[in-house]
Order: C-alpha cells, then sequence, then structure tokens
C-alpha cells in the first residue's frame, strides 16, 4: 500500500511541476480569458434581450390598444 500510495503522489507531483512552466501559465491565462470573454457575452445577451423585449412588448401594447402612447 506504501508504494501505491507512494506513486499517487509522485504522479501528483510530476503534475504540478508541469503546469508550473510557461506552458501551464499560459493554459491557465487563456482558460481565464475565455471564462471572462463568455461571461461579458452572456450578460451582454441578457442585457440586450431584456431590452429586445421591453421594446417589443412596449409596441405589442400600443399596436393593441393597452397603452395609449
Amino acid at each position: 500500500m506504501t508504494t501505491a500510495i507512494g506513486q499517487q503522489l509522485a504522479t501528483i507531483l510530476a503534475h504540478q511541476r508541469a503546469r508550473k512552466g510557461l506552458t501551464g501559465w499560459l493554459k491557465d491565462v487563456s482558460a481565464n480569458l475565455s471564462v471572462n470573454v463568455l461571461t461579458i457575452l452572456f450578460i451582454a445577451a441578457l442585457v440586450f434581450g431584456y431590452r429586445l423585449l421591453d421594446g417589443w412588448l412596449n409596441h405589442l401594447s400600443t399596436q393593441t390598444g393597452v397603452s395609449s402612447t
């Protein structure tokens, strides 16, 4: 059992050392940047979708006579 745990710890240590290099850093930065861009696009879609729905409902209420403005 001790050798199995030692092998697993060695694998984890090798993985951590590989991530500390320039390529690991670039992967982390690009992943973070892509998540940020997707979050911005999602928020923009919510805002513009809400504005579009609001405009459409205002137009619908004017056309149906519910609102006079």
